[in-house]
């Protein structure tokens, strides 16, 4: 008896241990925030935290100017993410399959060019520092069709873990290119890396498939009223009047 009662404490100790660490994290992404003059719905920062947990890909959906991409940057630093570690990508409206974000075969001089975009390039840096978190953001990522350039993504969000490779090339071109020993033919994705993107709703971009949906978790930012704004740069200002 007294050892199931062991147990059962140090359960139920571990859980309110877990519980703590998430709510010290939450108020210091809260802070983050504040203290770089913005203001979200404490809702919204939960819900965000607790998607980029739970997801393979949490898309952040608001107008234009809500935060959306500093939400991110705010999210990293609350983590302790250095720079080096996350890559904010802007996509572009030209963009129309993968080759546009991950790079391509020049057979001509028998190298691989990946995308200017950077993604590949932090995905084979984490893949070699799997015990490393990092955090890749697709910002405006409807101004071209998810579809068409995300489209590698959208089949491997769906496949297990283990088996997770983005492709780059065919394996036979391996030994032909000079470039091959830093940019193999596959490149494993691990859950140590944790994609987000974000997106408007307007005339200027396109509206996401079911497909994508599917694959995503999408929030929805809240438009906090001036006013709040304003208070706290007020209560900022009454603060530094009592600093010495």
């Amino acid at each position: 008896a007294n050892l199931d009662g062991a147990t059962k404490h140090d359960i139920n100790l571990e859980q309110e241990q877990k519980k703590l660490t998430e709510e010290i994290f939450i108020e210091r992404f809260i802070d983050e925030t504040k203290k770089n003059g913005f203001i979200y719905s404490n809702k919204d920062l939960v819900n965000f935290h607790t998607a980029m947990k739970i997801s393979n890909l949490v898309i952040l959906s608001g107008m234009s100017g809500t935060g959306k991409s500093r939400l991110v940057d705010f999210y990293r630093r609350a983590l302790g993410i250095p720079e080096e570690r996350a890559e904010i990508i802007p996509v572009r409206s030209s963009w129309t399959d993968d080759s546009d974000l991950i790079g391509y075969v020049d057979l001509m001089h028998m190298v691989y060019r990946p995308g200017d975009s950077g993604l590949v390039n932090i995905l084979i840096d984490a893949s070699k520092n799997r015990d490393q978190l990092y955090i890749v953001c697709f910002d405006e990522m409807n101004l071209a069709r998810v579809e068409h350039y995300f489209s590698q993504f959208l089949s491997l969000l769906e496949t297990d873990i283990n088996r997770r490779y983005l492709k780059l090339y065919n394996d036979e071109l391996e030994p032909r290119l000079y470039n091959s020993a830093y940019y193999p033919p596959s490149v494993r994705i691990d859950d140590n890396v944790i994609f987000v993107g974000t997106v408007n709703m307007d005339e200027s971009t396109y509206h996401f498939s079911d497909k994508v949906l599917d694959r995503a978790n999408v929030i929805s930012l809240v438009v906090r009223p001036f006013a709040e704004l304003k208070a706290l740069k007020e209560g900022k200002s009454d603060d530094d009047k009592k600093d010495p």
